[in-house]
């Protein structure tokens, strides 16, 4: 039930934002890992639905928490409410009746990606391919694009809740109202709204 008030959302928040719903597709990533220290660097090409090209660097104790930390670092100045969430479950299994090679080690990767906000509500992230790391590469970059889009959308329904307030049309004021009480399961806004005030 929660993974399909989250589909809703996403519905909602591409509808809403039209042309400026932010996707970030992975184009290339390079890994080092260092088994002594402990510690991975990445270097992640991106492009955006507009073909604009992204890089982002990290490091951190293993994959996820390097590209995690890469993307906070680009992200969080823009989209503050991304600060408030955090990794809760990380799993990866497999379809050993894809593989094609008689090792089966080639067989369809299934990663999937918990994240918990603040109110503790559970948002889930899937990706399946051949390649583990593409398919973790692809779940961090759902989940990040997930919250900056509902945050996108947040401010965007705020906005037209003040210009149907400010218009007197009640419909449109319902219909903005229920909006924003959607996107606020995802998060708190509170700061956004005290820089708007």
């Amino acid at each position: 039930m929660v993974f399909a008030l989250q589909k809703e959302t996403e519905i909602i928040v591409k509808d809403l934002l039209g042309p400026d719903f932010i996707e970030l597709n992975a184009q290339k990533l390079q890994v080092e890992e260092s088994f002594s220290e402990e510690r991975v660097r990445i270097c992640c090409h991106l492009t955006t639905q507009d073909q604009q090209k992204l890089e982002i660097q990290g490091e951190g104790v293993g994959l996820i928490d390097a590209l995690m930390n890469a993307l906070m670092a680009k992200l969080t100045l823009e989209y503050p409410s991304l600060k408030q969430i955090k990794l809760s479950d990380f799993s990866i299994k497999t379809d050993l009746s894809t593989q094609k090679l008689k090792t089966g080690s080639d067989s369809l990767a299934i990663v999937e990606l918990t994240v918990e906000n603040m109110d503790r509500k559970r948002f889930v992230f899937k990706h399946q391919s051949r390649s583990i790391t593409r398919s973790s590469a692809c779940v961090v970059l759902s989940a990040c694009s997930y919250f900056a889009n509902s945050e996108r959308a947040f401010i965007k329904a705020r906005q037209a809740l003040k210009r149907a307030q400010k218009d007197k049309r009640p419909d449109s004021v319902e219909r903005c109202t229920h909006l924003l009480t959607q996107l606020v399961e995802n998060a708190s806004y509170q700061d956004l709204i005290i820089e708007a005030a």
